[in-house]
This record gives structure tokens, sequence and C-alpha cells, in this order.
């Protein structure tokens, strides 16, 4: 298994797991609309679930965590930014920076619900193989029969696919940078170019091999794709989740 762990496939035989990829696909959808409403209710709600869906979808917290480190100077970065560009008048200075006690508040409301946001996406891509997610996007893009279903379906699992591999990529070129004290060249330019030439070139040439695999497979987008029936039963979390973005409204 790779090193890092987030945005990949996890394979397991959690209900999470079993769950059929196009309720799992609908789920997601619905509860990024919730999140994205400006309702506490529903952001407490979605933050008490959370734990408890990671428990049923059995899937190695600590590592996940840990391999989120890195955003938080991200989340940190947003909240700064909120608090000193803020319109409030009256600003109350740390240090010599001043921070808006109104921004800091909606930075961290923004911060919040990027964090859930992101926590369900790389959650749906624990466990959702490409291949289901492939399927699940033919399913969604049924009715639209004047899109490239096929192509739309592919290249979504390709991306589910290729995002964790470059990022695999950048975390081995930066260890093997480091191993060859790359750390003590002062020069920001010139460290960013041992990194980024060296990853752009393995993109590049993962492109390319993908490319000759799919044409020594003779890859074709007109072929049929049978789908399975999707029992109704795993259709009702995402009728609990419907109905209460219609109680939101309602309230």
């Amino acid at each position: 298994m790779a090193e890092r762990l987030i945005l990949h496939f996890i394979p397991g035989d959690s209900v999470l797991h079993r769950w059929d990829a196009r309720g799992k696909l609908l789920a997601l959808l619905v509860t990024g609309t919730l999140i994205m409403q400006d309702r506490t209710p529903f952001l407490l709600a979605f933050s008490v679930s959370l734990p408890l869906v990671l428990v049923l979808a059995r899937l190695p917290v600590g590592r996940l965590l840990r391999d989120t480190r890195q955003g938080l100077v991200f989340l940190v970065m947003i909240v700064l930014v909120y608090g000193i560009f803020s319109q409030e008048r009256e600003t109350s200075r740390v240090w010599w920076v001043p921070l808006s006690a109104s921004g800091l508040r909606q930075g961290l409301w923004v911060c919040w619900r990027l964090c859930l946001l992101m926590a369900y996406a790389a959650l749906f891509s624990s466990v959702t193989s490409p291949r289901e997610l492939r399927h699940a996007i033919l399913w969604l893009l049924a009715p639209l029969r004047f899109l490239p279903r096929q192509r739309i379906a592919f290249m979504a699992g390709l991306t589910l696919r290729f995002v964790p591999v470059v990022l695999d990529e950048l975390s081995e070129i930066q260890n093997a940078q480091r191993a060859r004290m790359v750390e003590r060249c002062r020069n920001p330019w010139r460290r960013a170019r041992y990194v980024v030439l060296p990853l752009f070139r393995r993109t590049l040439q993962r492109c390319d091999d993908l490319a000759l695999a799919l044409a020594a497979r003779g890859y074709r987008e007109d072929l049929p794709v049978q789908l399975q029936y999707l029992p109704k039963s795993h259709l009702l979390p995402v009728v609990l989740l419907v109905g209460l973005w219609i109680s939101g409204f309602m309230c």
C-alpha cells in the first residue's frame, strides 16, 4: 500500500464498502449541499456523525489524520486572511497585525465547512473504487444522452486514481531530495526546480504509460456498460438526507 493513505481507495468489507456507489455518490452530493448552507444545526449534525461514519468504514483514522497535518497550515492562513482583511472598523492588535474578531469568526466558520467537505470527500474516495465511481457517474448521467457519458465517467475515475498517485510521487521526490541534502540550498527557486521538474517528468511518463496501456487493451468509449440492479434499501440514507434538506428549507 502507498505511504500516503489520504484520497486512496482502501479495500475493506465494512458497511460503507458494501454500500452501492450510486447511493454513496448521491449521498455525497446532498451532504455537500447541506454543508454549504449557512445553518449551524446541519454543521453540528455532520460534525457529530463524522466519527461514527469513520468507525463504520473501519479505516485507519490515525494514519489518515497524520496525512492531513500539512493542510493545517492552509487553514490557519485562511483564518488569518479573514481576520486581517475584514471590513469591520474596530480591530484589536495582536503584536503588529490588526486582527478583527468578526473576521476571525468568519474565517473559522469557513474552515469548519471546508474541513467537513474535504473529510466526507476523502471518506468517499476511501470506500469507493474508481471502477465503482465510473459506474455511478454513468448511472447518474443516464438521462443526459447528449453528453459523452463514457468519457466523463472515465475521466472522473482517472482523477480519483491519479491525484493520490501524483501526491505519492511528490512525497517520494521530496524524500529523495532530502536524502541528498537539498534542504541546505538557500535558494527557494532552485529547491523548487529540483522538485517540480522531476514531478512533471514522472507525471507525463505515467500518462504516456496509461495511454499505451489503454491502446493495448483496445479501450473504446462506444462499448455498452451493463450496470447492476440498484437495491432500493441502498437509497434509504439518501432519502433521509433529502428529507433533512427539505425540512431545513421549511424551518
